[in-house]
């Protein structure tokens, strides 16, 4: 995984899910698809990620296995009231999940965000159509 940083931290327009599936997949490329104007942004993320044979998926916490591998996690904002920010969290062989990277580096929980915040999972699979 490569470190990526938000460069928007902003309520509504903020980059941070564009930072993880960057971290993620190793990239410098995904576009910030959360925008005000992004109704659809979910699917627009998987636009994007269609050519290069990954998907985006989601679930509530709680709700199924957290996925092996890294994934996105959906956490309460330290900073925007009511809103969400999205890092990066892992899954070890042995089950364990933890967040690897935030990337907010101003956020000052960094990784330490208490299982109670988190909301969804989001993570990459491949397509298979």
């Amino acid at each position: 995984m490569k470190l990526v940083s938000q460069k928007v931290v902003d309520n509504k327009q903020g980059d941070c899910f564009a930072a993880c599936l960057n971290s993620i997949l190793e990239r410098e490329d995904v576009p910030n698809c959360h925008t005000d104007r992004e109704r659809h942004w979910l699917s627009k993320y998987n636009e994007f990620l269609k050519p290069l044979g990954y998907q985006i998926s989601y679930f509530t916490v709680g709700h199924a296995p957290t996925p092996y591998g890294h994934f996105i996690i959906s956490v309460k904002s330290y900073l925007f009231e009511g809103q969400y920010h999205s890092v990066v969290g892992y899954t070890n062989n042995f089950g364990e999940s933890t967040i690897v990277h935030n990337p907010n580096p101003e956020d000052p929980r960094g990784v330490n965000i208490p299982v109670e915040d988190w909301r969804l999972i989001y993570f990459i699979s491949h397509r298979f159509d």
